[in-house]
């Protein structure tokens, strides 16, 4: 009798140390998970925020912002890869849209370089322009996994 009711417990314990690694493993899935969200988050209030941060730049500051927004560009591009490399075949349009984006988004960060004075305005409405479309795309690729 014993025997049994000692050999009943051990059982309960493998049991109930199974079922606590199921929900470890399963915990850690979540707590990822919730990790990914809370960085494409971050990255996308980054992203609004950076234009926010160069918008009162002049002609005479056109260096900076095209450093900053070179930067920020750069950085949601590394991101777009991993979000390119995980929606598969599924996101080929997103990735196209993605690609374009940044290709018109250089361009008008070149031009934002070599802007002067009396064509600063419209120079930095073509790259909030620019850089709107390059965060829509980011955000339609991330959306496509």
């Amino acid at each position: 009798m014993r025997f049994v009711i000692v050999t009943g417990m051990l059982m309960m314990v493998v049991a109930l140390t199974g079922c606590s690694r199921d929900a470890e493993r399963e915990y850690g899935v979540d707590e990822a998970a919730e990790d990914v969200r809370e960085q494409t988050e971050k990255a996308t209030k980054d992203a609004a925020d950076i234009w926010d941060r160069v918008a009162g730049y002049t002609a005479e500051q056109s260096e900076a912002l095209v450093s900053r927004l070179q930067e920020a560009g750069e950085d949601m591009r590394a991101r777009a890869a991993d979000w390119r490399e995980r929606a598969g075949n599924s996101g080929e349009d997103a990735a196209e849209r993605f690609d374009k984006a940044w290709d018109n988004f250089q361009d008008q960060l070149d031009g934002a370089g070599d802007a002067t004075g009396d064509a600063w305005d419209e120079t930095v409405r073509r790259v909030k322009s620019a850089w709107d479309d390059l965060k829509d795309a980011y955000n339609e690729l991330r959306d496509a996994d």
